[in-house]
């Protein structure tokens, strides 16, 4: 693929881990220059996460399928990029029209993608694979080259003040280096570690390396 390519939309995963280990391949979309536009078609729910990065006015918000199909009718994308594997995000791909359309083959697909990527199997079972490789290799369809896979967020000062200064209320002192722990899961207890294992790992990253443990998680995780 060479030259100037047109508009490319990119449909942003719809969890929000998976979304953070695609920070890199949303990146390297929006950087890659051969694309006239780009942009970012994201949940609503999920544009908090990447409210305070340099290409945040380039994301596109959606609430629910007939906002993203709407969406899609406004951009006439040239080409889709779907960084999520849902049967319904190819649909609305493919009904958009647009010539090209880029993603994995999983969820019985592949007929709508022009170009799909199928994740390796053994024994006529899939191995399973990072998502961030999997993210990589699909944007690699459309020849966009990540050259790292580190997850890239970004935090405005004046929320790194604020954070800061509840850690210290919390009992860190200014400059002592900590681990955050997240043991929460927000759709079930089949994605929980035991408590006891938390704690004895953080006990174990204290007893190596000094780190303190701090707990936190989401709305409804306080328990």
């Amino acid at each position: 693929m060479s030259g100037e390519l047109g508009t490319l939309v990119v449909r942003a995963p719809n969890w929000v881990g998976d979304l953070v280990m695609a920070t890199p391949i949303l990146e390297a979309a929006l950087c890659d220059e051969r694309w006239r536009e780009v942009h970012v078609l994201l949940r609503g729910h999920l544009a908090p996460l990447l409210a305070d990065a340099p290409w945040a006015d380039r994301i596109q918000t959606v609430r629910g399928s007939s906002e993203e199909s709407a969406r899609y009718r406004e951009l006439a994308p040239d080409a889709i990029l779907l960084l999520s594997n849902s049967l319904g995000a190819a649909w609305r791909a493919w009904r958009s029209g647009a010539r090209i359309r880029a993603g994995s083959a999983l969820s019985a697909r592949r007929l709508l993608l022009t170009h799909s990527l199928v994740p390796p199997a053994r024994a006529g079972r899939r191995v399973p694979i990072p998502t961030a490789h999997l993210h990589r290799d699909v944007a690699g369809l459309l020849g966009i080259e990540v050259d790292s896979l580190h997850p890239r967020l970004y935090v405005r000062p004046e929320l790194e003040e604020e954070v800061s200064r509840e850690l210290a209320a919390a009992g860190l002192s200014a400059g002592e280096r900590y681990v955050f722990c997240c043991p929460g899961a927000a759709f079930g207890a089949a994605k929980l570690w035991p408590p006891e294992r938390f704690a004895a790992a953080l006990d174990e990253l204290h007893r190596r390396h000094g780190w303190r443990g701090v707990i936190g998680g989401g709305p409804g995780e306080e328990p």
